[in-house]
């Protein structure tokens, strides 16, 4: 299912403002730029595993492994 950052962000957890940090900054989930709009999509199975992806990485460095 494909979200707009409206919907992709409250999946997440995050805010509008924040996913547009992650996403201009080349470290967030991957988006469809869809022109002439601009709007961005957001697959849900990328939005996931992102998360899945972001939230291990997080958990291994709080327990002292790299």
């Amino acid at each position: 299912m494909k979200l707009e950052s409206k919907e992709a962000a409250a999946h997440c957890g995050f805010s509008v403002a924040y996913l547009h940090r992650l996403a201009h900054e080349s470290r967030g989930p991957r988006y469809y730029q869809m022109v002439p709009n601009g709007k961005r999509l957001y697959d849900t199975e990328d939005l996931d595993a992102w998360m899945h992806r972001h939230l291990q990485g997080t958990a291994d460095q709080r327990a002292g492994r790299r």
